[in-house]
C-alpha cells in the first residue's frame, strides 16, 4: 500500500506539470521515491510512467501548448488604441484629411458633411469618428491638403531644369467671377508630365501689369527666383492682353494652335457664305433657342415629347463656345438634325 502511494502521488504530479520525459529516463527526484521499492513495483511504475508520458507527448502535438504573444512597440495598448478616434488622434486625423480630398477631388460642396445620409453613413461605418463642421473644414483641412500638395509639387519640379506653361482666362456667366489659369508641362524620364499650378482669381482691371503680377507671383512660389531661366515658352491665347502679359513677364510666347484653328474655321465659314451678317444671325438664333431650352423645365419637356412624336433620336443640345471649334460644330450639328422640332416649338 506504501509503494502504492508513493506512486500514484508522483504520477499525479507528472500530470499536474505536465512534464515531456527528458533524456534521463527516470529523473533523480524520481529514483530517490523509488528506493527500496520491489521489483515488481518498480516494473508496474515504470509502465505507467511510459504510458502517461506518450499520452502527454501526444497531447502536445495535437494540440501544441501556444506562446503568449509579447507586447512590442508598435502593439498599441487599449487605451492608445481608443485615443486614435478621438479628436486629435491619429485615425480622426486621417479620416479628416481623407474627407477633405473626396471634397476637394470630385468637387463636393462642404454642405455635404451636414447632410443627415453622410453623417448616418459615417455613424455606421466609423462609430467612433466625430465629424468635423463644414467651418472647420473650410479653414483648416482643406488649407493644410492644399499646402501639403504645394510642397509635393515643389519637390517634383526641384528635379527638373526646363517648363513650358500655358495660361488661359475666363469669366462666370453673370461675369462676377474671373479665374486665370497656369498650368507648368515637362518631360520626366521620355514622359510628359504636368501639373496645375494654380487657377487664380483675378481682382480689378484685366489689364496687362495686373496678370502679368499674378503670374509673376504664382511663378515665384513653384520656381523661384530662377523662372525666367527655366522657363521655355508659353502657351497663350490670340488676345492682346495676353501678348503684353507674357511679355512683361519676360517670357517667350505662342498663339494657341487650337484657337488659331478655331479662328480659321469661323472666318472660313464666313467667306464662303459671303454674307456675315446672316452668318451671324444664324448662329444667334441657334445659340438663344438652345439657351432657352436648357434654362426652362416646361420647354425642356415639350422638346423632348416632339422628338419622340418625329421619332428622333434623343439627344441634348450643346452649347456653343465661340473658341472651341468642336463645341461650336456640335451645337450647329445637333441643331440642324433637330431643325423641325425646332419650328414646330
Amino acid at each position: 500500500m506504501r509503494a502504492r502511494t508513493h506512486t500514484t502521488t508522483h504520477l499525479s504530479k507528472v500530470n499536474q506539470k505536465s512534464i515531456a520525459p527528458k533524456r534521463n529516463f527516470i529523473h533523480r527526484n524520481t529514483r530517490e521515491r523509488i528506493k527500496g521499492l520491489s521489483w515488481g513495483t518498480l516494473i508496474h511504475f515504470l509502465i505507467i510512467y511510459n504510458v502517461v508520458s506518450i499520452y502527454i507527448l501526444i497531447q502536445r502535438k495535437v494540440d501544441p501548448v501556444r506562446k503568449k504573444r509579447k507586447l512590442d512597440a508598435q502593439t498599441p495598448s487599449i487605451t492608445a488604441a481608443f485615443e486614435a478616434w478621438r479628436p486629435g488622434g491619429t485615425k480622426s486625423e486621417s479620416i479628416n484629411r481623407a474627407l477633405s480630398l473626396m471634397i476637394a477631388v470630385d468637387s463636393q460642396p462642404l454642405s455635404m458633411v451636414d447632410r443627415p445620409g453622410f453623417r448616418n453613413f459615417m455613424k455606421t461605418v466609423v462609430p467612433n469618428y466625430s465629424i468635423k463642421s463644414r467651418t472647420a473644414i473650410y479653414r483648416t483641412e482643406i488649407p493644410a491638403l492644399y499646402d501639403e500638395y504645394v510642397e509635393r509639387v515643389k519637390r517634383r519640379m526641384e528635379s527638373v531644369k526646363y517648363f513650358s506653361f500655358t495660361s488661359d482666362s475666363w469669366s462666370s456667366e453673370d461675369n462676377k467671377h474671373s479665374l486665370l489659369s497656369l498650368t507648368a508641362h515637362w518631360m520626366a524620364a521620355g514622359k510628359l508630365e504636368y501639373r496645375i499650378l494654380g487657377v487664380l482669381p483675378i481682382h480689378g482691371r484685366h489689364t496687362g501689369e495686373n496678370l502679368s503680377a499674378i503670374l509673376s507671383s504664382c511663378l515665384a512660389d513653384f520656381i523661384g527666383e530662377d523662372a525666367r531661366k527655366r522657363t521655355h515658352l508659353i502657351v497663350r491665347d490670340a488676345a492682346t492682353v495676353m501678348k503684353k502679359t507674357t511679355r512683361l513677364c519676360g517670357l517667350t510666347s505662342v498663339d494657341c494652335f487650337a484657337h488659331k484653328i478655331q479662328l480659321a474655321v469661323y472666318s472660313g465659314i464666313k467667306t464662303v457664305l459671303n454674307d456675315c451678317e446672316y452668318f451671324d444671325d444664324v448662329i444667334e438664333r441657334i445659340k438663344k433657342f438652345i439657351r432657352k431650352v436648357r434654362k426652362s423645365g416646361n420647354d425642356r419637356d415639350d422638346f423632348a415629347d416632339l422628338q419622340k412624336l418625329e421619332e428622333v433620336h434623343p439627344r441634348w443640345l450643346t452649347k456653343g463656345i465661340d473658341i472651341r471649334w468642336v463645341r461650336f460644330t456640335t451645337c450647329t450639328t445637333g441643331s440642324s438634325k433637330t431643325a423641325r422640332l425646332s419650328h414646330r416649338s
